[in-house]
């Protein structure tokens, strides 16, 4: 894979340049949009986890306060 250098867009003088830096910045927004939703899955299933571990702890506490109680 080559790597190329651009101008920012507002550094840009030339059309080329203008090309090349929207280019790259259309190419940076498609790739930040990737991980983006990413790192939703990755909360999505944090949540559910966590909801998952608060629903067991909850099971945990009345299971113990039957115990005491019985």
């Amino acid at each position: 894979m080559k790597i190329t250098t651009v101008k920012p867009i507002n550094k840009a003088q030339t059309t080329e340049e203008k090309i090349a830096a929207t280019t790259a910045n259309l190419i940076r927004e498609a790739q930040v949009k990737r991980e983006l939703e990413a790192v939703e899955r990755w909360e999505a299933k944090l949540a559910e986890r966590k909801r998952q571990l608060r629903a067991e702890l909850a099971e945990m506490n009345y299971e113990s306060l039957l115990g005491v109680l019985f």
